[in-house]
């Protein structure tokens, strides 16, 4: 499938494939409204995006499954990275995938009870806190002598233990997704799950290979380290960038649109697909010796078309 060229054609659109575990929601999927609540539902019934998340139970392989040792002095034989597949977080990635799908299932229905996104963010932080504990092996700790760098949402640091890939933990939290707020879009502290979403949107939309390579604990506070491949290259200007984002089908929202400063100037939107990307900036790119623009590190949320951002969103496009 062609994630550059998604369409929504009502009542089934080709999205983004957000999962759990190893399985992959299907291409195939329908958005539903259940009391209300707009819910993404997957060819197989499970829900995979709304108020009601159930996500598919891990297999008995899945939950059986080798997991990467995720600890700074254990470090795993060329042969153990080989055998865990081309990335050597592939096992750990299933494994946290599998914890957090459990502890999303869990919570979900306390959305109905009026829980705030607050407390969700809380209350999912404190599962993967008990996970960190009960499964040392998906503990991961920061060698803050590697580092590389450090924003609003990740301390970056080398992967001593695979050259070529980058490790990136989470500071105080999960980082941030869009949400309206009164008549704006606002910037608020995402859940562990929402997090996730957007890393399977990066590595779907734009051929990454981010893996989930444990629980991270910085200053603190409860995140997620992610492994990434290392892209060589140099930052393009804005004018390459915002060619790259109109070639690919997206368009810049006005910035009236947003309550958050940080989003305006940076956030585009496809209006056929829905798919809103945020954080467009020179940093989050990488521009290789042959001119090609790959984006490293992009907020990306898929959008129901009838929701109020959707919609926010396009009438405010550019």
């Amino acid at each position: 499938m062609n994630l550059l060229a998604l369409h929504a054609a009502p009542p089934r659109i080709h999205l983004l494939k957000l999962h759990f575990g190893n399985e992959a929601a299907p291409e195939e999927q329908r958005w539903v409204t259940i009391q209300g609540r707009h819910h993404l539902i997957g060819a197989d019934g499970h829900i995979l995006i709304g108020p009601l998340k159930h996500w598919k139970p891990s297999t008995k392989a899945q939950t059986s499954a080798k997991v990467t040792p995720a600890h700074e002095n254990d470090v795993p034989t060329h042969a153990e990275r080989e055998g865990n597949g081309s990335h050597p977080y592939e096992s750990a990635d299933v494994a946290t995938r599998d914890e957090l799908g459990r502890i999303a299932r869990a919570n979900s229905w306390k959305r109905w009870t009026g829980q705030t996104d607050t407390e969700r963010v809380s209350a999912q932080g404190a599962g993967l806190a008990k996970v960190r504990e009960q499964r040392p092996e998906l503990a991961t700790r920061p060698d803050f002598s590697q580092k590389i760098g450090e924003g609003n949402e990740h301390i970056v640091t080398h992967d001593k233990r695979n050259p070529g890939f980058v490790l990136k933990h989470t500071v105080g939290g999960f980082g941030y997704v869009v949400d309206m707020a009164g008549d704006k879009a606002v910037l608020r502290e995402a859940t562990p799950e929402e997090y996730l979403h957007r890393i399977d949107g990066q590595n779907a939309l734009f051929g990454d290979d981010m893996k989930l390579a444990g629980i991270a604990k910085v200053r603190g506070r409860i995140g997620l380290t992610v492994s990434q491949p290392v892209i060589q290259g140099k930052q393009p200007n804005e004018p390459k960038i915002h060619q790259f984002m109109e070639g690919i089908g997206y368009r810049p929202v006005k910035e009236k649109a947003f309550g958050t400063a940080h989003l305006r100037g940076k956030t585009w939107f496809n209006p056929e697909s829905h798919i809103m990307v945020s954080d467009v900036k020179p940093d989050n790119f990488k521009e290789t010796q042959d001119g090609h623009i790959t984006p490293i590190d992009l907020w990306v949320q898929q959008l129901h078309p009838k929701s109020t951002l959707a919609k926010h969103l396009l009438k405010h496009l550019a």
